[in-house]
């Protein structure tokens, strides 16, 4: 038995070895990314449409009964978010705030003309397509429970909640074998909670009592706001992580996912904050 726990051991050790010798080559060669940058110029076209969706019809009565324009328009008209959202000023802050995101990680960027040609002599220039934003609208259900006295007790809530969704296209321009990468990535923002039971002393009943902080459409903007900082780190981290597999000794490859923050100068190991690539062609 204890020759099996010795051994047993043994193997943890020499897995964590190779795993924390893989982390310090891919390490090694990510900060040679950050500290000497390849060229990387970034070609932007933008969109000017928004798709907006509410996804409440269960808030609507006789939902089911109406036809698809009629429950789009029901849907239209309940909306607390999608019908008050100015398409132009959301668009506008998101793009800007990504652009400008971009260029503080040291990529610049253009809006493309269509005719793209003054940087043909360019080592590393990428085109990159809004393929498309949408932000849904729909309920968070929430569930609190709590057990006393072999009794369970649930309170159940509805949040807000919405959902802003991005799909990108990348390619490197002026190459002869072009690869289009579909890059996608969404978000999450609710009502802002808190709940807890409490007992009553004078009844021995049970109340639940809540606070909901609701979602403003100042939060929308500032949502916009962050998450264009956001994909812009992303997408310099898919860059970032592209040169780490590309420069890895022969027969390794990347076990981990990097991130750089740029506040703290520092690489940083990630699981799902990142742009997931959905189509490579």
């Amino acid at each position: 038995m204890s020759h099996r726990k010795n051994h047993k051991t043994f193997l943890i050790l020499f897995l964590a070895l190779i795993s924390l010798t893989s982390c310090s080559v891919e390490n090694k060669i990510g900060k040679t990314f950050i500290q000497n940058p390849p060229p990387i110029q970034i070609v932007l076209s933008p969109t000017d449409l928004l798709y907006k969706y509410n996804h409440k019809g269960e808030a609507i009565e006789n939902f089911d009964s109406l036809n698809q324009t009629q429950q789009d328009s029901a849907l239209y008209a309940s909306s607390r978010f999608m019908r008050e959202i100015d398409d132009s000023v959301f668009l506008d802050t998101y793009i800007n705030s990504f652009m400008g995101e971009l260029r503080k990680l040291g990529f610049p960027v253009y809006i493309s003309t269509g005719e793209d040609t003054l940087l043909k002599n360019s080592p590393q220039v990428y085109y990159l397509r809004m393929a498309q934003l949408q932000l849904d609208e729909y309920f968070y259900p929430l569930q609190d429970e709590m057990e006393m006295d072999e009794m369970v007790y649930v309170k159940n809530i509805n949040l807000n909640a919405i959902d802003f969704s991005a799909w990108y296209e990348i390619n490197k321009m002026f190459s002869p074998n072009v690869q289009k990468t579909v890059l996608y990535a969404t978000h999450t923002m609710t009502d802002g909670f808190d709940g807890s039971f409490t007992t009553d002393p004078f009844t021995d009943g049970v109340r639940y009592r809540y606070k909901v902080d609701s979602i403003t459409m100042q939060d929308v903007l500032v949502m916009a706001s962050n998450l264009g900082k956001r994909h812009a780190s992303y997408l310099y981290d898919f860059f970032l992580n592209q040169y780490i597999a590309y420069k890895m000794p022969e027969g390794q490859v990347p076990y981990w996912y990097f991130h750089y923050n740029r506040f703290s100068k520092s690489l940083e190991i990630v699981d799902d904050d990142q742009f997931q690539i959905l189509d490579q062609e």
